[in-house]
């Protein structure tokens, strides 16, 4: 089990990164939150 987690752990830093720069970026150019829908972030 430990293996798993350490071979894992680097893909997890990267799509934590990954999707806290995706949510800054889609927040700063102030996108609606999918097709049809009036609320933004």
């Amino acid at each position: 089990m430990g293996t798993l987690i350490s071979l894992l752990l680097p893909y997890t830093i990267f799509f934590a990164i990954f999707w806290i720069l995706l949510f800054v970026a889609w927040f700063f150019l102030g996108l609606p939150l999918g097709p049809g829908a009036f609320i933004n972030l």
